[in-house]
Protein backbone atom coordinates (compact mmCIF):
# COMPACT_ATOMS: atom_id res chain seq x y z
CA UNK A 1 0.00 0.00 0.00
CA UNK A 2 1.81 3.36 -1.04
CA UNK A 3 -0.58 5.69 1.56
CA UNK A 4 2.09 7.36 3.35
CA UNK A 5 2.91 6.63 7.09
CA UNK A 6 2.64 9.48 9.87
CA UNK A 7 3.89 9.38 12.71
CA UNK A 8 1.85 9.44 15.66
CA UNK A 9 1.32 12.63 17.37
CA UNK A 10 -0.94 14.68 19.52
CA UNK A 11 -4.13 15.10 17.75
CA UNK A 12 -5.22 18.71 17.26
CA UNK A 13 -8.01 20.66 19.39
CA UNK A 14 -10.86 19.63 17.65
CA UNK A 15 -10.23 15.71 17.24
CA UNK A 16 -9.60 15.71 21.08
CA UNK A 17 -13.00 18.03 21.42
CA UNK A 18 -14.78 15.74 19.02
CA UNK A 19 -14.02 12.63 20.74
CA UNK A 20 -14.77 13.63 24.29
CA UNK A 21 -18.07 15.32 23.44
CA UNK A 22 -19.16 13.59 20.28
CA UNK A 23 -17.77 10.30 19.32
CA UNK A 24 -19.98 7.21 19.38
CA UNK A 25 -19.61 4.99 22.43
CA UNK A 26 -17.86 2.19 20.40
CA UNK A 27 -14.41 4.78 19.86
CA UNK A 28 -14.30 4.45 23.44
CA UNK A 29 -14.23 1.15 24.37
CA UNK A 30 -10.96 0.52 22.15
CA UNK A 31 -8.39 0.38 24.97
CA UNK A 32 -6.18 -2.73 24.73
CA UNK A 33 -6.62 -3.23 21.15
CA UNK A 34 -3.21 -4.80 19.41
CA UNK A 35 -1.84 -4.18 16.01
CA UNK A 36 -0.80 -0.91 13.75
CA UNK A 37 -2.21 -0.11 10.45
CA UNK A 38 -1.48 2.44 7.55
CA UNK A 39 -5.40 2.01 6.27
CA UNK A 40 -8.56 2.15 7.44
CA UNK A 41 -11.89 1.80 6.43
CA UNK A 42 -15.46 1.25 7.25
CA UNK A 43 -18.51 -0.74 5.80
CA UNK A 44 -21.80 -0.54 7.27
CA UNK A 45 -23.74 -3.98 6.56
CA UNK A 46 -27.70 -4.50 6.97
CA UNK A 47 -29.11 -7.42 5.49
CA UNK A 48 -26.14 -7.98 3.49
CA UNK A 49 -25.03 -11.15 2.54
CA UNK A 50 -21.79 -12.33 4.09
CA UNK A 51 -20.08 -12.99 0.88
CA UNK A 52 -19.93 -9.33 -0.03
CA UNK A 53 -18.13 -8.11 2.93
CA UNK A 54 -15.31 -11.19 2.24
CA UNK A 55 -15.30 -10.22 -1.08
CA UNK A 56 -14.49 -6.43 -0.05
CA UNK A 57 -12.13 -8.00 2.70
CA UNK A 58 -10.09 -10.05 0.04
CA UNK A 59 -9.63 -6.84 -2.21
CA UNK A 60 -7.89 -5.46 0.57
CA UNK A 61 -5.47 -8.25 1.51
CA UNK A 62 -2.73 -6.61 -0.40
CA UNK A 63 -3.13 -3.38 2.07
CA UNK A 64 -2.18 -2.74 4.91
CA UNK A 65 -5.59 -1.71 6.14
CA UNK A 66 -8.04 -2.02 8.88
CA UNK A 67 -11.15 -2.66 7.89
CA UNK A 68 -14.45 -1.79 10.49
CA UNK A 69 -17.17 -3.79 9.81
CA UNK A 70 -20.66 -2.14 11.72
CA UNK A 71 -23.18 -5.00 11.28
CA UNK A 72 -26.51 -2.77 12.25
CA UNK A 73 -30.13 -2.79 12.09
CA UNK A 74 -32.57 -0.53 12.67
CA UNK A 75 -35.27 -1.07 15.05
CA UNK A 76 -37.99 -1.39 12.22
CA UNK A 77 -36.26 -3.52 10.46
CA UNK A 78 -38.92 -6.36 9.17
CA UNK A 79 -37.99 -10.25 10.98
CA UNK A 80 -36.06 -11.55 7.65
CA UNK A 81 -33.60 -8.48 7.28
CA UNK A 82 -32.48 -8.71 10.82
CA UNK A 83 -32.44 -12.58 10.82
CA UNK A 84 -30.48 -11.91 7.81
CA UNK A 85 -27.96 -9.10 9.66
CA UNK A 86 -27.56 -11.61 12.62
CA UNK A 87 -26.72 -14.35 10.14
CA UNK A 88 -23.89 -12.50 8.53
CA UNK A 89 -22.45 -11.62 11.92
CA UNK A 90 -22.36 -14.95 13.41
CA UNK A 91 -20.41 -16.33 10.15
CA UNK A 92 -18.22 -13.65 10.77
CA UNK A 93 -17.65 -14.43 14.02
CA UNK A 94 -17.36 -17.85 12.90
CA UNK A 95 -15.27 -17.62 10.00
CA UNK A 96 -12.84 -15.01 11.87
CA UNK A 97 -9.84 -15.91 14.46
CA UNK A 98 -10.37 -13.34 17.33
CA UNK A 99 -7.17 -11.45 18.52
CA UNK A 100 -9.24 -8.99 20.62
CA UNK A 101 -13.13 -8.63 22.67
CA UNK A 102 -14.31 -5.42 24.36
CA UNK A 103 -18.10 -5.30 24.73
CA UNK A 104 -19.91 -5.31 21.37
CA UNK A 105 -16.53 -4.96 19.33
CA UNK A 106 -13.92 -8.14 18.57
CA UNK A 107 -10.98 -7.70 16.31
CA UNK A 108 -11.18 -10.55 14.33
CA UNK A 109 -8.56 -11.64 11.39
CA UNK A 110 -10.26 -13.37 8.69
CA UNK A 111 -8.56 -14.87 5.28
CA UNK A 112 -5.74 -12.62 6.26
CA UNK A 113 -7.48 -9.17 7.09
CA UNK A 114 -7.74 -7.36 10.20
CA UNK A 115 -11.32 -6.68 10.31
CA UNK A 116 -12.66 -4.58 13.86
CA UNK A 117 -16.35 -6.18 13.68
CA UNK A 118 -19.14 -4.15 15.83
CA UNK A 119 -22.38 -5.76 16.26
CA UNK A 120 -25.35 -3.07 16.27
CA UNK A 121 -28.03 -5.71 15.24
CA UNK A 122 -28.33 -7.57 18.88
CA UNK A 123 -31.50 -6.23 20.45
CA UNK A 124 -30.22 -4.13 22.86
CA UNK A 125 -27.90 -2.40 20.38
CA UNK A 126 -30.27 -1.77 17.11
CA UNK A 127 -29.94 1.73 15.46
CA UNK A 128 -32.68 4.04 15.86
CA UNK A 129 -34.41 4.40 12.85
CA UNK A 130 -34.25 7.56 12.23
CA UNK A 131 -30.28 7.54 11.75
CA UNK A 132 -30.05 4.19 9.98
CA UNK A 133 -27.30 4.34 7.83
CA UNK A 134 -25.74 7.20 9.12
CA UNK A 135 -25.18 6.15 12.31
CA UNK A 136 -23.66 3.10 10.86
CA UNK A 137 -21.32 4.86 9.35
CA UNK A 138 -20.24 7.80 12.13
CA UNK A 139 -19.67 4.42 14.80
CA UNK A 140 -16.79 3.38 12.06
CA UNK A 141 -15.77 6.89 11.59
CA UNK A 142 -15.35 7.35 15.20
CA UNK A 143 -13.43 4.32 15.57
CA UNK A 144 -11.01 4.90 13.08
CA UNK A 145 -10.56 8.80 14.40
CA UNK A 146 -9.69 7.20 17.79
CA UNK A 147 -7.78 5.25 16.56
CA UNK A 148 -5.79 7.42 14.35
CA UNK A 149 -5.72 9.97 17.43
CA UNK A 150 -3.96 7.21 19.67
CA UNK A 151 -1.37 6.13 17.27
CA UNK A 152 -2.81 3.08 16.08
CA UNK A 153 -3.75 4.24 12.98
CA UNK A 154 -0.78 5.91 11.05
CA UNK A 155 -3.05 7.28 8.50
CA UNK A 156 -4.71 11.08 7.77
CA UNK A 157 -7.67 9.38 5.92
CA UNK A 158 -10.69 7.34 6.70
CA UNK A 159 -12.21 6.36 3.83
CA UNK A 160 -15.78 4.93 3.41
CA UNK A 161 -17.96 2.29 1.44
CA UNK A 162 -20.30 -0.61 1.20
CA UNK A 163 -20.34 -4.29 0.87
CA UNK A 164 -21.58 -4.03 -2.69
CA UNK A 165 -18.47 -2.37 -3.54
CA UNK A 166 -15.96 -3.77 -5.62
CA UNK A 167 -12.86 -2.00 -4.48
CA UNK A 168 -9.98 -1.55 -7.59
CA UNK A 169 -6.39 -2.15 -6.69
CA UNK A 170 -5.44 1.68 -6.67
CA UNK A 171 -7.89 2.13 -3.80
CA UNK A 172 -5.71 3.55 -1.32
CA UNK A 173 -2.81 4.93 -3.67
CA UNK A 174 -5.45 7.21 -5.04
CA UNK A 175 -5.72 8.46 -1.49
CA UNK A 176 -1.92 8.88 -1.49
CA UNK A 177 -1.53 11.15 -4.50
CA UNK A 178 -4.37 13.38 -2.75
CA UNK A 179 -2.76 16.71 -2.14
CA UNK A 180 -4.69 19.38 -0.60
CA UNK A 181 -8.19 18.42 -0.05
CA UNK A 182 -10.36 17.70 2.76
CA UNK A 183 -12.32 14.68 1.21
CA UNK A 184 -11.79 12.65 -1.67
CA UNK A 185 -14.90 11.28 -4.19
CA UNK A 186 -13.79 8.40 -5.96
CA UNK A 187 -14.54 7.43 -9.93
CA UNK A 188 -17.62 4.64 -9.82
CA UNK A 189 -19.29 2.98 -11.80
CA UNK A 190 -22.89 0.57 -11.23
CA UNK A 191 -22.39 -2.68 -12.83
CA UNK A 192 -25.77 -4.01 -14.52
CA UNK A 193 -27.49 -6.32 -12.42
CA UNK A 194 -30.92 -8.29 -13.42
CA UNK A 195 -32.74 -8.43 -16.98
CA UNK A 196 -32.17 -6.55 -20.01
CA UNK A 197 -34.93 -3.54 -18.97
CA UNK A 198 -33.17 -3.30 -15.41
CA UNK A 199 -29.77 -3.09 -17.04
CA UNK A 200 -30.68 -0.43 -19.09
CA UNK A 201 -32.28 2.04 -16.09
CA UNK A 202 -29.34 1.19 -14.53
CA UNK A 203 -27.36 2.74 -17.26
CA UNK A 204 -29.95 5.60 -17.22
CA UNK A 205 -29.84 6.23 -13.49
CA UNK A 206 -25.84 6.19 -13.29
CA UNK A 207 -26.00 9.18 -16.63
CA UNK A 208 -28.66 11.22 -14.46
CA UNK A 209 -25.95 11.43 -11.30
CA UNK A 210 -23.37 12.19 -13.84
CA UNK A 211 -25.71 14.94 -15.43
CA UNK A 212 -26.18 16.71 -12.38
CA UNK A 213 -22.27 16.92 -11.87
CA UNK A 214 -21.64 17.80 -15.26
CA UNK A 215 -24.29 20.57 -15.30
CA UNK A 216 -23.03 21.76 -11.49
CA UNK A 217 -19.10 21.85 -13.54
CA UNK A 218 -20.80 24.00 -16.39
CA UNK A 219 -22.49 26.35 -14.02
CA UNK A 220 -18.82 26.70 -11.75
CA UNK A 221 -20.33 25.67 -9.10
CA UNK A 222 -17.86 24.51 -5.88
CA UNK A 223 -20.56 21.96 -5.25
CA UNK A 224 -19.71 19.71 -8.26
CA UNK A 225 -19.21 16.16 -7.06
CA UNK A 226 -21.28 12.80 -6.50
CA UNK A 227 -22.10 12.52 -3.03
CA UNK A 228 -22.37 7.93 -2.84
CA UNK A 229 -21.11 7.14 0.61
CA UNK A 230 -19.30 3.94 -0.72
CA UNK A 231 -17.15 5.98 -2.37
CA UNK A 232 -15.93 8.81 -0.14
CA UNK A 233 -13.18 9.64 2.16
CA UNK A 234 -12.47 12.43 4.78
CA UNK A 235 -9.44 13.84 6.54
CA UNK A 236 -9.71 12.73 10.24
CA UNK A 237 -9.60 16.34 11.24
CA UNK A 238 -12.06 17.63 8.85
CA UNK A 239 -14.44 14.88 10.23
CA UNK A 240 -13.96 16.16 13.39
CA UNK A 241 -14.07 19.57 12.72
CA UNK A 242 -17.68 18.95 10.69
CA UNK A 243 -18.74 16.38 14.08
CA UNK A 244 -18.35 13.77 12.13
CA UNK A 245 -21.30 11.69 10.09
CA UNK A 246 -24.66 12.69 10.06
CA UNK A 247 -27.21 10.81 11.91
CA UNK A 248 -29.80 10.02 8.93
CA UNK A 249 -31.54 7.16 7.02
CA UNK A 250 -30.32 8.26 3.67
CA UNK A 251 -28.59 11.49 2.58
CA UNK A 252 -25.65 11.22 4.98
CA UNK A 253 -23.10 11.28 2.29
CA UNK A 254 -24.27 14.10 1.20
CA UNK A 255 -24.48 16.41 3.95
CA UNK A 256 -21.30 15.19 5.17
CA UNK A 257 -19.46 16.38 1.89
CA UNK A 258 -22.16 19.73 1.83
CA UNK A 259 -20.19 20.21 5.06
CA UNK A 260 -16.66 19.46 4.53
CA UNK A 261 -16.17 21.21 1.29
CA UNK A 262 -16.79 24.38 3.25
CA UNK A 263 -13.06 23.65 5.09
CA UNK A 264 -11.59 22.62 1.53
CA UNK A 265 -11.23 21.32 -1.85
CA UNK A 266 -13.45 17.81 -2.30
CA UNK A 267 -11.04 15.94 -4.61
CA UNK A 268 -11.85 13.60 -7.30
CA UNK A 269 -8.97 11.14 -8.23
CA UNK A 270 -8.71 10.03 -11.64
CA UNK A 271 -7.61 6.41 -10.52
CA UNK A 272 -9.69 3.13 -11.51
CA UNK A 273 -13.39 3.34 -10.81
CA UNK A 274 -15.14 1.56 -7.33
CA UNK A 275 -17.98 -0.77 -9.03
CA UNK A 276 -21.01 -0.45 -7.29
CA UNK A 277 -24.03 -2.82 -7.26
CA UNK A 278 -27.31 -1.84 -9.48
CA UNK A 279 -29.21 -4.22 -7.82
CA UNK A 280 -32.95 -3.12 -6.71
CA UNK A 281 -32.80 -2.53 -2.80
CA UNK A 282 -36.04 -0.91 -0.22
CA UNK A 283 -33.23 -1.06 2.85
CA UNK A 284 -33.00 3.45 2.35
CA UNK A 285 -35.46 6.23 1.38
CA UNK A 286 -33.71 6.75 -1.46
CA UNK A 287 -30.86 5.95 -3.44
CA UNK A 288 -29.97 3.58 -6.45
CA UNK A 289 -31.98 0.97 -5.48
CA UNK A 290 -35.05 2.91 -4.76
CA UNK A 291 -34.75 4.82 -7.84
CA UNK A 292 -34.03 1.87 -9.62
CA UNK A 293 -37.27 -0.40 -8.19
CA UNK A 294 -39.45 3.03 -8.59
CA UNK A 295 -38.73 2.95 -11.94
CA UNK A 296 -38.88 -0.69 -12.63
CA UNK A 297 -43.01 -0.36 -10.96
CA UNK A 298 -43.79 2.42 -13.48
CA UNK A 299 -43.15 3.43 -17.21
CA UNK A 300 -39.20 3.04 -17.12
CA UNK A 301 -38.89 6.44 -17.18
CA UNK A 302 -35.84 8.67 -15.08
CA UNK A 303 -36.48 12.45 -14.46
CA UNK A 304 -33.69 14.43 -15.78
CA UNK A 305 -33.22 18.46 -14.91
CA UNK A 306 -33.93 20.21 -17.25
CA UNK A 307 -30.26 21.58 -19.19
CA UNK A 308 -31.60 25.00 -19.27
CA UNK A 309 -31.92 25.13 -15.06
CA UNK A 310 -27.95 24.81 -14.97
CA UNK A 311 -27.64 28.31 -16.83
CA UNK A 312 -29.89 30.25 -14.07
CA UNK A 313 -27.10 28.65 -11.60
CA UNK A 314 -24.31 29.90 -13.69
CA UNK A 315 -25.71 33.27 -14.07
CA UNK A 316 -26.27 33.91 -9.84
CA UNK A 317 -22.30 32.24 -9.55
CA UNK A 318 -20.91 34.20 -11.77
CA UNK A 319 -22.38 37.68 -10.69
CA UNK A 320 -20.51 37.43 -7.12
CA UNK A 321 -18.11 39.54 -8.52
CA UNK A 322 -20.44 42.27 -8.98
CA UNK A 323 -22.27 41.90 -6.25
CA UNK A 324 -18.86 42.94 -4.16
CA UNK A 325 -17.85 45.19 -6.39
CA UNK A 326 -21.33 47.01 -5.93
CA UNK A 327 -21.82 46.32 -2.73
CA UNK A 328 -22.16 50.34 -1.17
CA UNK A 329 -25.26 49.68 -3.84
CA UNK A 330 -27.33 47.02 -3.02
CA UNK A 331 -30.07 47.78 -5.13
CA UNK A 332 -28.35 48.03 -7.95
CA UNK A 333 -26.29 44.85 -7.79
CA UNK A 334 -29.24 42.57 -6.81
CA UNK A 335 -31.15 44.49 -9.99
CA UNK A 336 -28.09 43.84 -12.28
CA UNK A 337 -28.66 39.95 -11.20
CA UNK A 338 -32.21 40.15 -11.84
CA UNK A 339 -31.87 41.79 -15.40
CA UNK A 340 -29.46 38.90 -16.23
CA UNK A 341 -31.73 36.07 -15.13
CA UNK A 342 -34.20 38.42 -16.56
CA UNK A 343 -32.33 38.53 -19.94
CA UNK A 344 -31.23 34.63 -19.83
CA UNK A 345 -35.36 33.27 -19.10
CA UNK A 346 -37.39 36.02 -20.65
CA UNK A 347 -39.44 36.07 -17.34
CA UNK A 348 -38.35 39.17 -15.03
CA UNK A 349 -41.27 38.03 -13.00
CA UNK A 350 -39.65 34.74 -12.26
CA UNK A 351 -35.82 36.29 -11.98
CA UNK A 352 -37.37 38.55 -9.41
CA UNK A 353 -39.43 35.90 -7.84
CA UNK A 354 -36.28 33.53 -7.14
CA UNK A 355 -33.81 36.05 -5.98
CA UNK A 356 -36.58 37.05 -3.32
CA UNK A 357 -37.08 33.36 -2.60
CA UNK A 358 -33.35 32.72 -2.06
CA UNK A 359 -33.75 36.13 0.00
CA UNK A 360 -30.66 37.23 -1.67
CA UNK A 361 -30.17 40.61 -1.51
CA UNK A 362 -30.40 39.98 2.38
CA UNK A 363 -27.37 37.65 2.17
CA UNK A 364 -25.35 39.72 -0.28
CA UNK A 365 -25.75 43.20 2.35
CA UNK A 366 -24.63 40.38 5.68
CA UNK A 367 -21.64 39.08 3.42
CA UNK A 368 -20.22 42.50 2.51
CA UNK A 369 -20.87 44.37 6.18
CA UNK A 370 -18.64 41.07 7.34
CA UNK A 371 -16.05 40.97 4.32
CA UNK A 372 -12.75 42.89 4.30
CA UNK A 373 -11.96 41.32 0.97
CA UNK A 374 -13.58 39.97 -2.23
CA UNK A 375 -12.28 36.73 -1.60
CA UNK A 376 -13.62 36.77 2.22
CA UNK A 377 -17.10 37.75 0.69
CA UNK A 378 -16.66 35.05 -1.82
CA UNK A 379 -16.57 33.10 0.82
CA UNK A 380 -19.22 33.69 2.80
CA UNK A 381 -21.37 33.81 -0.07
CA UNK A 382 -20.28 29.83 -0.89
CA UNK A 383 -20.72 28.92 2.30
CA UNK A 384 -24.43 30.09 2.73
CA UNK A 385 -25.29 29.62 -1.04
CA UNK A 386 -23.46 25.44 -0.78
CA UNK A 387 -24.80 22.34 -2.15
CA UNK A 388 -28.09 22.07 -0.71
CA UNK A 389 -28.96 25.52 -1.73
CA UNK A 390 -28.00 24.64 -4.98
CA UNK A 391 -30.21 21.93 -5.46
CA UNK A 392 -32.90 23.80 -4.12
CA UNK A 393 -32.16 26.23 -6.66
CA UNK A 394 -31.89 23.74 -9.36
CA UNK A 395 -35.40 22.65 -8.12
CA UNK A 396 -36.95 26.26 -7.74
CA UNK A 397 -36.19 26.70 -11.96
CA UNK A 398 -37.58 22.83 -12.30
CA UNK A 399 -41.07 23.98 -11.06
CA UNK A 400 -41.56 27.00 -11.95
CA UNK A 401 -40.20 27.44 -15.15
CA UNK A 402 -38.26 24.65 -16.45
CA UNK A 403 -39.84 21.02 -15.83
CA UNK A 404 -37.75 18.01 -15.99
CA UNK A 405 -36.90 15.73 -18.77
CA UNK A 406 -38.07 12.39 -18.58
CA UNK A 407 -35.88 10.07 -20.59
CA UNK A 408 -35.99 6.02 -21.44
CA UNK A 409 -34.29 5.24 -23.56
CA UNK A 410 -29.95 5.18 -24.12
CA UNK A 411 -30.12 7.98 -27.66
CA UNK A 412 -32.56 10.16 -25.39
CA UNK A 413 -29.87 10.25 -22.29
CA UNK A 414 -26.72 11.02 -24.83
CA UNK A 415 -28.76 13.92 -26.10
CA UNK A 416 -29.20 15.53 -23.28
CA UNK A 417 -26.22 15.52 -21.64
CA UNK A 418 -24.73 16.63 -25.00
CA UNK A 419 -26.91 20.26 -23.99
CA UNK A 420 -26.20 20.24 -20.45
CA UNK A 421 -22.17 20.15 -21.47
CA UNK A 422 -23.20 23.11 -24.48
CA UNK A 423 -24.29 25.23 -21.75
CA UNK A 424 -21.27 26.48 -19.71
CA UNK A 425 -21.58 29.42 -22.03
CA UNK A 426 -24.93 31.69 -21.56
Amino acid sequence: MAEAVTQACKPCKAVVKYLREYAEAESQALAGIEGRWRGVIIIPAFAEDYAGLKRVAASLTHADCLQIWVINAPVSADAGALAATQACLRRAQSEGRILWRHANVELLEIGGAAVLLVDRCAQETLIPKEQGVGLARKIGGDMALALIASGYLQTTWIHFTDADAELPADYFDQAAQADGGVALVYPFRHRGEGDARQQRLMRIYDNKLRSYVVGLQAAGSPYAYHTIGSTLACRADAYAMVRGMPLRAAGEDFYLLNKLAKLGPVLQPQGEAIVLSGRLSSRVPFGTGPALQTALEGEGAMAFYHPATYPCLHILLQSVAMLWRLREQPEASISKLAEALSAYTGRADLANQALEAFAVAGAVRRFAAQSSTEQVFRRHFHCWFDGFQTLKWIHWWRDNLYPSIYCEQDEQVRALMNEIEDKDEV
